[in-house]
């Protein structure tokens, strides 16, 4: 199994489970360790849902000035098998999954947040949002902020 490096690869749920048994060299230098558990379920509740291509760190955008060394990696990309009116292609929506703290949000460090933001503003061809996981009760198992 090859792992995804372009917007054209995808992952089927098999795939996905063979790439987590053996690691992801997708990862930062020294953690091979592949998706964390978050990720792991928010992959397959979206799978569940209907997503039809949904890559696991595909890209990394520039948020800083030409030659300097600011990039943001979002944790998933997920291609819409529909366009939207007016547009000539689907819009990709980019997750950034964090985990959730005890007041029921999101646990992030600041700079994850500007990061999430600057992208959004920098690159608006596609939908940027950060999820985590929903409490008790919730109709999903995500919560899902669209930034933007």
């Amino acid at each position: 199994m090859t792992e995804p490096t372009a917007m054209k690869d995808h992952m089927t749920s098999a795939e996905f489970q063979e790439w987590l048994a053996k690691g992801s060299s997708h990862r930062r230098a020294g953690n091979t360790a592949g998706p964390n558990k978050t990720e792991q379920s928010f992959f397959h509740w979206r799978m569940s849902m209907g997503a039809m291509r949904l890559l696991h760190e595909p890209i990394n955008v520039r948020i800083g000035p030409v030659g300097s060394k600011c990039w943001y990696k979002p944790d998933f990309m997920e291609i819409p098998n529909y366009v939207p009116r007016g547009a000539d292609a689907p819009i990709p929506i980019l997750y950034d999954v964090k985990a959730r703290g005890k007041d029921g949000r999101y646990r992030a460090e600041d700079d994850a947040l500007v990061k999430i933001k600057a992208a959004a503003e920098i690159h608006p061809w596609a939908r940027w949002c950060i999820t985590w996981p929903a409490g008790r009760g919730a109709v999903d198992p995500f919560e899902i902020w669209e930034i933007g």
